[in-house]
């Protein structure tokens, strides 16, 4: 290899060397940005331990530390349709269908992301509602529907709440509505959508038995499958499967 070959080799492998250098550089050093839009907060997350850092961005473009990461949250009101099944006093079941309107509070925005993640519209507002919704319906029977019933149901607007459905400092529910109400065997539901099976193992003793329904619904991804999930997660005793669950669905997000 002639002196000036050995020149234009070294030449290339320091401009290489250079580059690898520039790279790890800009990649691990320099700060990255998040742009966050009108009706949208940010929180800072640790990307190595996860937890966020307690500080909410605002409106506009943000630089941000090599270590850190961004939750986007929308605070804007946001609109739900959801389906519950209510059992009554009498043992009568229904099918109540409804929507609802709400918005997170933004300065308690934190709290509500440790608590339940970006997940908290299924796992805290509609789990809160669906509750209130049975809790009505527990203390009523069928021939109540046309008044007394019907009437516990219309929306009650309290500081922001609506009772009985509350969600303490974390939400804002801004409007409830039912729209249809049918009488419905839920065991022929189940049937129907070939859930018998997993229906009854989510009712077992046995944690294991309960995951393995509970997998073989993730699996289905069918609203029945999803609905059954939601109403057992509701009642669930054991934390360790409650936090699957929540993690299943927020890996779905």
């Amino acid at each position: 290899m002639s002196r000036k070959t050995k020149i234009l080799f070294k030449a290339i492998l320091t401009a290489f060397t250079l580059l690898i250098c520039f790279l790890y550089y800009y990649t691990n050093t320099l700060n990255k940005g998040v742009m966050i839009d009108a009706g949208e907060v940010g929180i800072i997350i640790n990307s190595k331990t996860g937890k966020s850092k307690g500080k909410l961005l605002e409106t506009g473009y943000h630089f941000l530390k090599p270590s850190e990461l961004t939750k986007i949250y929308s605070i804007a009101s946001q609109m739900y349709m959801d389906e519950v099944f209510l059992k009554l006093k009498d043992n009568s079941i229904i099918s109540l269908k409804y929507d609802y309107t709400f918005s997170p509070r933004k300065e308690n925005l934190i709290q509500l992301d440790n608590l339940y993640g970006t997940g908290y519209a299924d796992f805290y507002v509609a789990s809160k509602i669906r509750q209130g919704f049975k809790q009505i319906a527990a203390e009523s029977i069928s021939n109540e529907l046309d008044a007394q019933f019907l009437s516990k149901l219309l929306p009650i607007k309290m500081n922001g709440q609506i009772g009985p459905f509350t969600f303490s400092e974390l939400i804002d529910l801004e409007d409830l509505n039912f729209y249809e109400i049918t009488f419905i065997d839920v065991d022929r539901q189940i049937y129907i959508s070939g859930l018998s099976r997993e229906a009854e193992m989510l009712k077992s003793s046995d944690r294991f038995t309960r995951l393995f329904a509970i997998d073989n619904l993730f699996s289905q991804k069918s609203r029945s499958a999803m609905k059954l999930i939601l109403d057992h997660w509701e009642n669930e005793t054991d934390t360790e499967l409650k936090d699957y669950v929540l993690d299943k669905f927020q890996e779905k997000l």
